[in-house]
């Protein structure tokens, strides 16, 4: 690997380190959701809060890229970074994240409102 990549490392920014680690982390969750094997955002946050050890503070994953990040910030970034990875389906934006966006409005919201029950979303599976 090494005589085929850069001789020099390429540096990032702390930020860009969380955004390349979580984004696809919570794209995952907007996936899960797709597939109705959660019934909401909440069901996701909860388990990464008592099963991974998520910051509390935080508020899980999905809350945390609803509230503090914006999820125009984390659309704009996967697709940024699905195209500097051609190859990989990591970055590859989900449809309901994609839906959110364009409605302007939170996961949350999205549940909320009942938005999902008019479309082509599956309902939970479990």
């Amino acid at each position: 690997y090494s005589t085929t990549s850069s001789p020099t490392p390429t540096p990032y920014v702390a930020n860009e380190i969380v955004e390349r680690l979580l984004f696809p982390l919570v794209n995952e969750g907007f996936k899960i959701l797709e597939e109705g094997i959660a019934q909401s955002p909440s069901d996701i946050d909860l388990i990464y809060l008592y099963g991974y050890g998520w910051p509390s503070w935080r508020g899980g994953p999905m809350y945390w890229a609803n509230m503090e990040v914006g999820l125009a910030h984390v659309l704009k970034r996967l697709e940024e970074m699905n195209s500097m990875f051609p190859g990989s389906t990591y970055y590859v934006p989900s449809k309901l994240l994609r839906e959110c966006v364009g409605l302007d409005v939170t996961v949350m919201e999205y549940y909320e409102k009942g938005l999902g029950k008019s479309k082509d979303l599956p309902s939970a599976k479990l």
